[in-house]
């Protein structure tokens, strides 16, 4: 309801309020780059309107690169170790127990699940009942988007070893 007041535009107002986490602050840092962008200006009244026939779209994406400044700054106070499992389980893409991490990354389980828990602390990760996975979608895009190549090359080479072993045990 605080958003509707702030945009004169519904559409625009929905597209805020589902990709953003509704704060007044990270609501506001969308309204000034569509501001900066010329897809909102503010009206006589004080309410953003939009100018832009694209406003909706740019507003989502304004707000989806919000989000992944914010998560990718999460990942960077992560030690080496917690960024490794992190990128281990972006680039899966799918639940992995403990040992399996822990085999791709060379480490005993028990380091390996002191790091999730932590993981699990910054909402990086979390647990269900087939394993680990990262705690959303745009968690482990964030992290896949922002490997480069060699370190890319290199998990998937990781990962390659640890489940190829995984399958000759089973």
């Amino acid at each position: 309801d605080s958003i509707t007041g702030l945009v004169a535009s519904p559409a625009v107002a929905t597209a805020l309020a589902e990709h953003t986490d509704c704060t007044p602050f990270a609501v506001l840092e969308v309204i000034r780059e569509l501001h900066r962008a010329g897809a909102l200006r503010r009206g006589p009244t004080g309410v953003w309107q939009p100018v832009a026939t694209d406003a909706v779209d740019q507003a989502r994406r304004a707000a989806r690169a919000g989000q992944q400044r914010a998560i990718w700054a999460r990942v960077q106070r992560q030690p080496t170790g917690r960024r490794e499992l992190l990128g281990l389980l972006a680039l899966l893409g799918r639940p992995a127990p403990a040992a399996l991490l822990a085999a791709a990354a060379g480490n005993a389980v028990p380091d390996v699940l002191s790091a999730l828990h932590h993981l699990a602390v910054a909402e990086l990760v979390r647990h269900d009942a087939r394993g680990f996975v990262v705690a959303h979608d745009l968690v482990g895009e964030t992290v896949r988007d922002r490997l480069d190549a060699v370190e890319r090359a290199g998990l998937h080479q990781l990962l390659a070893r640890a489940l190829t072993a995984d399958s000759a045990a089973a």
